[in-house]
């Protein structure tokens, strides 16, 4: 009898494993845009927490791959391919655009466009380089 319901009982772990990575996942990026982006961090730490969760997210999605691959809907894969197109797009908006969206360079204009560069260089490194992988991993 265990033999007849234990493929169902694998899907159903692989959903509640989806399911459990899509809200950390959302829950780290809600974390990061509520309390990294205020006025009070700067943004060498701001960019040394996204770092972080990037890392964190990237973790958990590699651990979670063995179990979700099969799934027809995956929840974290087509959020983070979300999140990879937002985050490829951020790359193109200015230091002025970028601060009115909570990011905090520095007064010091020399440093300001150091952090300004090393934003950009992230933000289009996620979306070139996690965009395609994550695509591929969907299509085959």
């Amino acid at each position: 009898m265990f033999e007849k319901i234990k493929k169902h009982l694998l899907f159903i772990k692989d959903i509640i494993i989806d399911t459990v990575a899509y809200w950390a996942t959302l829950g780290l990026v809600y974390v990061y845009t509520r309390f990294a982006l205020v006025p009070e961090i700067n943004a060498d730490i701001q960019l040394a927490i996204l770092l972080l969760i990037s890392f964190v997210i990237y973790w958990v999605y590699k651990k979670t791959i063995p179990y979700t691959k099969n799934l027809h809907i995956q929840g974290q894969h087509s959020y983070l391919c979300g999140v990879c197109i937002f985050v490829f797009a951020l790359g193109s908006f200015s230091q002025a655009e970028l601060q009115q969206f909570g990011f905090n360079f520095s007064e010091v204009p020399q440093q300001a466009i150091k952090q300004y560069a090393s934003l950009k260089t992230m933000f289009y490194a996620i979306g070139i380089v996690a965009l395609p992988q994550l695509l591929k991993q969907k299509t085959g």
